[in-house]
């Protein structure tokens, strides 16, 4: 099984380092459709996946 880690912005160096850390891979850029006013603001993001195993 694959999860989804929810998006990061692409300058927050603190937070990535920490994501890979705990084996997160990062699966590449995107841009995030922020709302704003009138309509949506992209924001230069990562998503990040993490494969995990169920425990019966």
């Amino acid at each position: 099984m694959t999860v989804t880690l929810r998006p990061a912005v692409a300058a927050d160096s603190d937070a990535i380092a920490s994501i890979w850390h705990l084996g997160w891979a990062d699966t590449g850029r995107f841009d995030y459709p922020a709302s704003v006013e009138r309509g949506t603001l992209p924001v230069p993001c990562h998503r990040y996946v993490k494969a995990v195993t169920s425990v019966s």
